[in-house]
């Protein structure tokens, strides 16, 4: 199938391989998946990595749960969409982006620029710890640094609050060119004078 107009894909189905490697997008520069069934999914693509060279931004949004096949999956489309400089995706993904000791997805992004995380949840350090570890990687292997934006979910507790002097949280900051937080409830600073 030929789109030869075709700048943006929204796909909510079980399995976008098939269709991505049936379809002739050259113009293509978005693509947005969102899963709809627990159906298996494909586990290589038989296109040539130039085939989506244009695609610049990719969004995943939330799967119903993270494991191995849909690891698998978002791998794969990392591959398939290596030419990206933007990536929107939900934090469950985040240790299969940044997996400790191994290659992750993010690796086969050279060109990428920025990283949205969604669904950003206090109260918990595994996030923080899996991009801090990600990013660190990143500096160590010469590779650029990222501009990071962390999305609050939405029905977050507003009363727990990030505090950004915390050590973790500012060797995230010296990772990235740059980190956006929206919709993060964030503790007061105490500034003393000396």
């Amino acid at each position: 199938m030929h789109f030869p107009s075709l700048r943006r894909l929204t796909l909510s189905m079980g399995d976008p391989i098939p269709f991505l490697e049936a379809i002739v997008a050259p113009k293509l520069a978005s693509f947005s998946f969102t899963p709809d069934d627990k159906e298996s999914f494909s586990e290589t693509f038989t296109g040539t990595r130039m085939k989506f060279i244009n695609v610049s931004h990719l969004a995943l949004s939330d799967m119903w749960e993270v494991n191995e096949q849909n690891s698998r999956l978002f791998k794969l489309l990392c591959r398939v969409f290596c030419g990206i400089r933007h990536a929107d995706i939900h934090v469950a993904y985040l240790p299969t982006l940044f997996p400790n000791r191994r290659p992750g997805a993010i690796d086969h992004c050279t060109c990428i620029e920025s990283l949205d995380i969604q669904g950003i949840v206090l109260g918990s350090f595994q996030p923080f710890q899996d991009l801090v570890y990600g990013f660190e990687k990143r500096m160590r292997l010469g590779q650029r640094k990222l501009h990071l934006k962390l999305t609050g979910d939405r029905f977050m507790d507003k009363v727990v609050t990030l505090n950004t002097s915390d050590a973790l949280f500012q060797r995230l900051q010296e990772c990235c060119a740059s980190v956006v937080l929206d919709g993060i409830p964030v503790s007061p600073q105490l500034y003393l004078p000396t």
